[in-house]
């Protein structure tokens, strides 16, 4: 029985980069921001034999999308990848700002007000409602901060997980350069430091329970 393979998101966490590296599996088709299963299984019929994956970076935090899945495709597996919650946070507020119009003041004021309550925050929240529809297994998470590092590794992870063959991808893709704190290489001024060390305490308490979920330490 051929698998389903969604990459579920989260948003700000590589998902661009990794849908253009699966693109140059010669055995992989994925497309970005399909936002609608439903469509799923025409499109993966139209490139079979390849392996066909819906890269929708919204799907991890939307409550009904791991039932829906379930459904519809035949024996779905998903791909994860996350980011640490302070950089993703401070990355998705400067995206909204220059692409959205997002008027909530200065990035301290915002991450004060519901900014930081949003459902895109809270990993073990949004994975515990996936692990309720599928196995463990059947998820494959990787650390977002590994794919900026060792692209390779993590794709040859990834290709394992959906049954092609390994390459070495030698072409380069541009990663997420929006970490706030890489001076010239970033696209925006570097998070202040006491907002990073507030942001990494109430954090913390959010990651350990991940952590003890997932049975992996992330360091962040």
């Amino acid at each position: 029985m051929k698998n389903s393979y969604f990459a579920i998101g989260e948003g700000k966490c590589g998902t661009t980069s990794l849908n253009s590296y699966l693109n140059l599996h010669p055995d992989i088709v994925a497309t970005k921001y399909l936002n609608d299963p439903k469509k799923y299984k025409s499109i993966a019929k139209k490139y079979s034999p390849k392996i066909f994956i819906d890269n929708s970076p919204k799907y991890f935090r939307t409550p009904d999308i791991p039932s829906f899945i379930k459904s519809f495709a035949t024996n779905p597996h998903m791909i994860l990848s996350l980011r640490n919650p302070v950089d993703r946070i401070y990355s998705g507020y400067h995206m909204h700002i220059k692409y959205n119009g997002l008027k909530i003041g200065s990035f301290e004021e915002a991450i004060q007000s519901s900014y930081l309550k949003m459902p895109v925050n809270n990993y073990y929240e949004n994975l515990l409602e996936w692990y309720k529809h599928f196995d463990k297994q059947d998820i494959l998470i990787i650390k977002a901060e590994n794919l900026f590092d060792n692209p390779n590794k993590i794709l040859n992870e990834i290709f394992t997980f959906v049954g092609v063959e390994s390459m070495e991808i030698t072409k380069s893709i541009r990663m997420v350069p929006h970490k706030g704190d890489l001076g010239k290489k970033s696209h925006y001024p570097p998070m202040k430091k006491e907002t990073r060390e507030w942001l990494k305490e109430y954090f913390k308490p959010k990651n350990e329970k991940l952590y003890n979920l997932i049975g992996r330490d992330f360091n962040w």
